[in-house]
């Protein structure tokens, strides 16, 4: 099964980087060798393509700032998981939050 997902990635890869373009007849070389470092360099990919810091980004919407807003933007951190969050990307409102920062016990939806 985990041969299918790299060449399932594989695939995705060379038709991204083709676009728009179809690609026929892509090749994959299918040794043991071949799939495992193939696995490795894609994962090496998407980490170093990862922008995503648990201290500065939103758990929820990813970006530092939510949709619409700049600048001095609200955070409620969960007192359990450590992760930081939008109020607004909780649907917290400005009242619930005030509550949280002063109370400093708030859970997120997944702890």
């Amino acid at each position: 099964m985990v041969v299918t997902g790299v060449l399932v990635m594989k695939m995705a890869t060379d038709m991204v980087e083709a676009f728009p373009v179809v690609p026929q007849g892509i090749e994959i070389p299918t040794s043991l060798k071949d799939l495992n470092d193939r696995r490795i360099t894609m994962a090496k990919t998407i980490l170093q393509c990862s922008v995503f810091s648990e201290t500065d980004h939103c758990s929820s919407c990813g970006p530092e700032n939510p949709t619409g807003q700049k600048g001095n933007t609200k955070w409620v951190e969960c007192t359990k998981c450590k992760r930081w969050y939008h109020p607004t990307c909780m649907a917290m409102s400005d009242e619930e939050w005030e509550k949280e920062e002063v109370a400093l016990k708030w859970n997120c939806g997944l702890c």
